[in-house]
């Protein structure tokens, strides 16, 4: 069925006004486009949504439509469960896991890092409110739990690698970056107690023979 008078478009089943639906064989819909509330519907050979997005609620469902809130963002396998979720009124983002590309065949220019572990010691880990989006006085939201963690323009000082500006001068910091310079700084400092070490049981084998010869002139 084709209508051109309410703006619909329907095959292979019935459609509203102003949408567009694609029906197969077995009579199920596969695709459902609706034009009046800017929403778009993908479904199986079992008619289970696999991709959703909704114009008036702000929501993008990828393998199966589910109770997420306004704004969110969930992948799910093919077990339904979700792997990938991301709240749009929180920004916080939950997954499985992450991997960054790290092939030494994608990489030059290698050096090592020095002197990390002055900089460990150059960066200010702080408590701190996030505060309101949207607003150009920034107002602290009532509810916004206490956070942790570094200030984009402290850490430029210290490691500009990690942080970048947005159009906005706004900084990120990419904490994963971090990881490296922690592990040299370890490294660095694990050097450190050993060579106090070494020098700790020179001077007391000094001590140890200085004893030992007071004690023959005394004897």
């Amino acid at each position: 069925m084709l209508s051109d008078d309410d703006g619909q478009l329907t095959i292979g089943g019935s459609g509203t006004a102003g949408s567009l639906e694609i029906v197969d064989s077995q009579g199920v819909t596969r695709i459902k486009a609706s034009g009046s509330i800017g929403e778009l519907d993908l479904r199986d050979s079992q008619g289970n949504t696999t991709f959703n997005a909704s114009g008036i609620t702000g929501q993008l469902f990828l393998g199966s439509r589910t109770s997420g809130q306004d704004g969110d963002l969930l992948v799910r396998d093919a077990n339904g469960d979700t792997s990938i979720r991301l709240e749009g009124s929180t920004g916080k983002c939950t997954c499985i896991s992450i991997e960054e590309t790290s092939d030494l065949r994608l990489k030059k220019g290698i050096t090592p890092l020095l002197d990390a572990l002055e900089k460990v010691q150059a960066m200010r880990g702080v408590r701190y409110q996030r505060k309101q989006e949207g607003s150009s006085k920034k107002v602290l939201r009532e509810d916004s739990l206490s956070q942790i963690g570094f200030i984009g323009q402290e850490m430029e000082t210290v490691c500009t690698e990690i942080v970048s500006t947005d159009s906005n001068g706004y900084k990120s910091i990419n904490y994963s970056r971090l990881t490296p310079i922690l592990v040299e700084a370890i490294k660095e400092q694990q050097k450190l107690i050993w060579q106090q070490a070494s020098a700790l049981g020179e001077a007391l084998e000094r001590i140890a023979q200085i004893e030992k010869t007071m004690k023959k002139q005394s004897a």
